[in-house]
């Protein structure tokens, strides 16, 4: 009997771990798109100790409006004065994200106001009415400041790039991410 419940514990962990996000992105109006893959390594040559918990980040790979003033968009508002020539299309704007119960808790950037935001982030289930939708291809980020002031937005998948080659493939069918030990860390 106790072996009984130990694996209806251990399935209840696995369903409440949130859906792998890894993939392309659009934010909230389709002006941009945010590739979620598991972050680097912090020094080179060094790997993720095994059994541990996969922490992913976001990259801005498009935007739809990529220039201006005829040049390459770049990163205005940085609080760090020497990063404010670096190209938009390639900054890390989430950062951190860890399973958290359902969805993914992490950093997230802002070049509209130069500040960084805790935000969570959830891929969702498609609901009944969404029959053009597979079960993934929508999203919901919320950045909160004090974790009072909040705000909510949606992104859903991209299954490429527009303007370069579908050699970006997208998960077929996505998958609970696998659940983490113990309690997360506050940020």
């Amino acid at each position: 009997m106790a072996g009984v419940s130990i694996s209806l514990a251990m399935q209840g962990i696995a369903l409440a771990a949130p859906i792998d996000p890894t993939g392309l992105w659009y934010t909230t109006g389709e002006d941009s798109i945010i590739k979620i893959a598991p972050c680097q390594p912090p020094v080179a040559g060094t790997t993720t100790a095994p059994g541990a918990a996969t922490t992913y980040c976001g990259t801005l790979v498009w935007l739809k409006e990529p220039l201006e003033d005829g040049k390459p968009k770049v990163d205005h508002e940085n609080p760090d004065k020497s990063k404010r020539t670096i190209p938009m299309i390639g900054i890390q704007l989430l950062t951190e994200l860890t399973a958290d119960k359902n969805h993914w808790r992490g950093k997230a950037y802002n070049p509209e106001d130069g500040k960084t935001y805790d935000i969570t982030f959830q891929v969702l289930p498609a609901k009944g009415h969404e029959k053009e939708k597979l079960p993934g291809d929508s999203a919901e980020i919320e950045g909160c400041i004090l974790r009072i002031l909040c705000k909510t937005d949606g992104f859903t998948r991209a299954h490429s790039i527009p303007g370069q080659p579908d050699a970006v493939a997208t998960p077929a069918a996505p998958k609970p991410a696998a659940a983490k030990a113990g309690k997360p860390t506050a940020h």
